[in-house]
C-alpha cells in the first residue's frame, strides 16, 4: 500500500460510514398504522299472523226471518287455528251450507326489525271459488273493507294490519263435499316491493 493510498483511507472510511448511516436511516423511517374496523349487523324480516275472531251469520239470518229462538239455527261453525310459530292458520268450516257467510278476522304483524310490504296474497289452491259467491279477503271482494293488509301495504316494525277472510257458499255447492283452498301471503323488505 502506498503513502497516497494511506492518505485516502480516512476519506474512503468516511464515505463508507456515511453510506451505512444512510441505509440505516431508511430502516429507521417513522410510520404509523391507521385502521378502520367495520361491523355490519343485519336486520330481520319477519311477520306473524294471529286470529282476532271468527264467526258466521246463521243467528242473524234466523232473527231476520222471525225465528223465535235463533240459536237453534246455529248448526254450522268455523274454526281458525293458529300454528305455534304464527306462520299459518288452519280454517275449517263444518256443516256448511249455502247462503251463510263465514269469516275469520286475521292480523298480520311485522315482528321483524325492518319495514315490510305485502308483495302478494295468492290463492295457490282453490276449489272453493267455483261454488262460492264470496271467497277471499275483503279487499279482494270489494266489500268496502276496514283498514286492511292488502298488496302494497307497508308495516313498520311492531305495526299490525288486519283483514277478514270471508266465505259465502252459493247454491252450486254440493252436499256432503269437501272444498279446499290455500292462500299464501308473501312479504318483502319495503325497498324490494315491486308493483304487480
Amino acid at each position: 500500500m502506498s503513502l497516497g493510498d494511506i492518505a485516502k483511507a480516512p476519506a474512503v472510511l468516511m464515505l463508507a460510514l456515511l453510506a451505512a448511516a444512510g441505509l440505516g436511516g431508511v430502516f429507521a423511517l417513522w410510520d404509523e398504522l391507521l385502521t378502520i374496523d367495520v361491523t355490519v349487523e343485519t336486520g330481520e324480516l319477519d311477520a306473524a299472523l294471529s286470529v282476532e275472531g271468527m264467526g258466521d251469520n246463521e243467528e242473524d239470518i234466523a232473527t231476520s226471518m222471525g225465528e223465535p229462538d235463533p240459536t237453534v239455527k246455529d248448526v254450522s261453525s268455523i274454526s281458525c287455528v293458529l300454528s305455534e310459530d304464527g306462520k299459518s292458520i288452519d280454517v275449517t268450516i263444518t256443516n256448511a251450507y249455502p247462503s251463510i257467510t263465514y269469516w275469520c278476522e286475521l292480523n298480520l304483524e311485522n315482528t321483524g326489525t325492518i319495514p315490510l310490504k305485502v308483495q302478494s296474497i295468492e290463492f295457490t289452491t282453490d276449489e272453493i271459488s267455483p261454488v262460492a259467491e264470496e271467497f277471499g279477503f275483503y279487499d279482494d271482494l270489494d266489500l268496502n273493507p276496514p283498514d286492511t293488509f292488502v298488496v302494497g301495504t307497508q308495516l313498520e316494525p311492531g305495526d299490525v294490519g288486519y283483514d277478514f277472510l270471508v266465505i259465502h257458499l252459493s247454491n252450486d255447492a254440493d252436499e256432503n263435499s269437501t272444498y279446499n283452498a290455500t292462500i299464501e301471503i308473501q312479504v318483502v323488505q319495503w325497498n324490494e316491493f315491486t308493483s304487480p
